[in-house]
Order: structure tokens, then sequence, then C-alpha cells
């Protein structure tokens, strides 16, 4: 029979000189030799009484065993809810267009091959390696490429990030793009790591071996397409329109990232239904990783076990009613300079698989909405720039990124222990300049809120600006077929069109997507 248990507790402790299986199934007072085809579900870290009963891993297990099995912490285990395979498609239609290579639309490509399709993939930004050189040349000095760089190119701004895969949706198809992503090279503990990540270095790797995989399938990368136009006919598209090239088709997959300012601002133009949408912006603060390492494991720093650590933290501001919370731990990574647009500076931040570096950064970011930048579709893009033109001109209109220390920042003593490392180059200026006071205050209260919670989190220093959080804008869609609620066969997915948050929500919601349109067709063809 197969069983499950959840929230099993196992001290780090234990787990040096002995396997989770083996101290799962010991707690479990099971016989070792009657469990087969064990499988860790689900694992996550536990640290916060570190102090009072130690660190744990929580563990979530399935496996098989002969005997009834009398514990309350043991179940049967629930019907396999996996994601089937994909239906194929029985209507004749044009090649789809997926428009962006980030995950959205890499895992849209992978899904509509599983259903025997064949798309066109393009992309405005370059190939991995091209791309990769690009970005190099402008941390080094070198000009910014707006088609090139952090946002646009194959693997989109995932790929110069942490590589997160945690997500806070719940669903089967988090557990299929975790597989296929152990297909192309990920670490298994991918499949049951409850915050799992690959790292800018191997992230690189993995989608540059989709592409590969996707190419021998017969889909065909267009780099250097950026598109400029669509075209509608009867109130479905019909075309999509580069600076190269139309491509005739039925079908088109918007996965174009929440940096592509420019095609929110074609759509809008050709009527498509765009929305303003909250978001979140603020700064990136940096410390030595041992500072995080120490409020996070207390006397357990050092562990063999523990990497070094990320953080969550939360504060809500009673005067300007609204939340401010850390975003995008990067655990042992830099911040790095994630500018897409001549003269607007934004920032973001990056780590590598092994997350050694001296030190740990996030973003702190506060809430912002319609109510603070307008209520027009665009007015969120509007501010966003703004933003990040304040940033540029502060530190000095050539990219610099400019930082402070957080206790000058609120107020108290500015001393330091912590070396920047925004990439090319940053410079000390005063952050305050940036801020409208909506945003600036609620900032300010929260870091004094942290500084209290953490010791020596004040001594740290932050970096500005934080402006890419999500997408400031929506491109509403039917709950049944993910189509334009007033544009025919145009799937808005991913983070450009408000729908995810990050690599694996992102990848899910491409998936998803070419589901709903191939069941759409199926049922055409079957006259329902």
């Amino acid at each position: 029979m197969r069983y499950k248990a959840e929230e099993i507790k196992i001290n780090i402790d234990k787990l040096i000189k002995t396997k989770p299986r083996e101290a799962i199934i010991s707690k479990l007072s099971l016989e070792e030799s009657l469990v087969k085809n064990f499988t860790i579900t689900r694992r996550s870290l536990d640290s916060r009484f570190h102090e009072s009963s130690g660190i744990f891993y929580i563990f979530n297990v399935e496996f098989d065993y002969p005997k009834k099995i009398k514990s309350k912490s043991v179940k049967p285990a629930d019907k396999d809810e996996g994601v089937p395979e994909a239906e194929k498609i029985t209507k004749d239609i044009l090649r789809p267009v997926i428009v962006g290579g980030g995950p959205a639309g890499l895992f849209a490509a992978l899904r509509l091959v599983e259903a025997g399709v064949c798309p066109i993939l393009i992309e405005r930004g370059k190939d991995m390696q091209e791309r990769a050189e690009d970005v190099n040349l402008f941390w080094n000095g070198g000009e910014l490429d707006e088609e090139s760089n952090v946002q646009f190119g194959l693997g989109g701004a995932g790929a110069f990030s942490d590589g997160k895969l945690n997500s806070r949706i719940k669903s089967p198809y988090t557990r299929y793009v975790a597989g296929r992503l152990v297909n192309f090279g990920a670490k298994y503990e991918t499949m049951y790591s409850a915050k799992p990540h690959l790292g800018t270095d191997k992230i690189r790797i993995i989608v540059s071996d989709i592409k590969a995989y996707l190419e021998e399938k017969g889909v065909d990368f267009y780099f250097g397409e950026k598109l400029t136009s669509i075209e509608i006919s009867d109130g479905k598209v019909c075309a999509a329109i580069t600076n190269n090239n139309r491509f005739e088709t039925n079908d088109i997959f918007l996965a174009i990232g929440n940096s592509a300012r420019d095609t929110f601002e074609m759509l809008y133009e050709k009527g498509v239904a765009i929305q303003a949408k909250p978001f979140a912006v603020g700064v990136r603060v940096e410390h030595p990783a041992e500072v995080i390492n120490e409020y996070v494991y207390g006397s357990y720093v050092g562990h063999p076990l523990l990497k070094n650590a990320d953080y969550l933290l939360k504060y809500h501001d009673d005067e300007y009613d609204r939340n401010v919370y850390s975003f995008c731990n990067c655990p042992g990574g830099f911040v790095i300079n994630a500018s897409s647009e001549k003269e607007r500076l934004a920032i973001n931040g990056m780590s590598y698989s092994k997350r050694n570096a001296k030190n740990t950064n996030s973003a702190i970011v506060v809430q912002v909405g319609p109510k603070d930048f307008g209520e027009h579709p665009l007015d969120g893009v509007r501010f966003a720039r703004e933003l990040e033109e304040k940033a540029f001109e502060l530190g000095g209109g050539d990219y610099s990124v400019p930082y402070m220390s957080i206790g000058e920042f609120i107020g108290n003593d500015d001393e330091v222990d912590t070396l920047p490392t925004p990439r090319p180059i940053c410079v000390y200026e005063d952050l305050n300049e940036i801020f409208p006071d909506f945003v600036k205050v609620p900032l300010k209260n929260a870091l004094m809120s942290f500084a209290e919670k953490i010791e020596g989190f004040d001594r740290g220093v932050m970096s500005a600006v934080e402006s890419r959080t999500s997408s400031p804008v929506r491109i509403p869609r039917t709950k049944d077929t993910y189509e334009s609620i007033n544009t025919k066969n145009l799937y808005p997915i991913g983070e450009g069109a408000g729908y995810s948050g990050g690599i694996m929500s992102s990848a899910v919601d491409g998936v998803k997507a070419v589901d709903r349109m191939i069941a759409k067709y199926n049922k055409e063809e079957a006259g329902e």
C-alpha cells in the first residue's frame, strides 16, 4: 500500500551522519527492509526555535509498505494528481508565435511540442552567449544595449538572478515544471525542496539546453526580433509584426516580461485591453552574510549542513496604510545593474549556485498602486520610469548605482560593515532624493523596525532603485481560455501579463495557457 507522512521533523545534527531516509523510517518506527519506493516530496528548513530546540529539516514523504501502519502521522497516499500528457490538437492551425524567451515562453514552447505543434519563438534580445557578453561589457563600463541586457534575451530576467524556483502557487504544474528542469540538468532536489534555486550559472546552461532541445523538435528561434505591432482581423490576431519580419499566425503567446514597456504601449495603442496594477518599489539592502546567518541560525552558525541563510521580513505602515517587505533574497550574492532603458537605472539581485559570496542582499520594497500614480493603464510604467530617471541622475548620469548606509537613511549611526557590490560601479549619495514620501516614510519606518530585530542590520548599505519587482500592468484575460478579454487568440502569459511572479509561476503559466488553447481548439473541432 502507498502511504504518505507529512511534517516529519528531523534535527539537523542527526543528519550529519544519518541519511534522511534512514532517519525518517526510524522516527516512523517502520521496518526498514519493508519500505519500498521511498520518495521525499517536500523538504523545508525550520530555524525559528534554534536557541531552544535546535534547527530541523521538515520532510513530507511517500513510500510503499506491505503492512497496516497505526500512526497518526502516516496516512494513505493521495491519488497522483500529476499533469497529464498534452493533448494533440485535432484542428489544422498555423504555427503559433511565442513572443519572449523567458520561462513562460520556453515552457509554452515545450508544451506545444508535446502536443505535436512546432511554434515560432521570437525574442527581442540575443542568444545566451552573446547576451552574457553584452551584459558583462555593460557591467565593466561599456554601453548599455537596450535590446540585450539583464532584462532581454534568452532566459529572460531570471537568467541573471538567483534562479529561485519557489512559488506560492499550489498546483501539480509546479512539479511538472520542476521535473522538466531536472530533465535538463537541475539537481533532483528541485523536485522537493521548499526553496529550490538554480543560480545564475546553472540556469543559463539549463536554458541553453532547453533551446537546443526545442530546435531539435523543429521550433524556430528568431533573435533580435522585437514585436512592434500585431495585426487583428474580426477581433482575432492574424499576424505578429517585428522590426524585421511579419509572422502570419492564428495564435500569439505574449511572454514579454515585466520590462517590455514599449510593448505595453504598443498593445494599448492597438486597443488590446490593459490596466494598471499594484506593484512594489524600493531599495536593495546588503549585509555581510554572517550577520544574516547569525540572525537566522543563532548558535548553529557554521553547521556543516547549513548554507548562507535567506530571510523574510514584513512591516505594515499605519500612516500610509501599506505593506513593506523583503523580496527576492540572494544569500551570498551580488547587487547588479539591471537597466534596460537609456538614462534610467534599475537594480536587482543575483547569485551563483554555490551562494558563497561575502554579502547577502535582498530587496526591501513598498507597495504602490493606482491610488499613488494614477488610473491610466500606463501610469505605473510612467511612475517606475520616473524613479529610475532620478536614480540615474543621482548616480552621476553614467549608470553608476547610488547607495548609502542604512543607518544614515534612518537617522541612526552611519557606521557600516558592508562593502556594496553593485556592478559596474557605485557612488555614495542621499537616496532620500529619489522617493516620494508615500514610499520613503514607510521604507524608513520598516528599516528601523528591522534594525530592532536584527543586530547589525542598520550597519548595512542600500542601493537604488528596485523597480522591477513585478509588472506595473495587467493584460486581462478570460478564465477559461486565457485569451485577452477583447482580442481573440492573443494569450498574455507570465510576468509581463501580470499573472505570475518569478521563474516557476511564469513557467507554469505558460504551460497552462497552452493546455487552455489546445482544449479550446479541440472543443471547436468536436462541435462543442
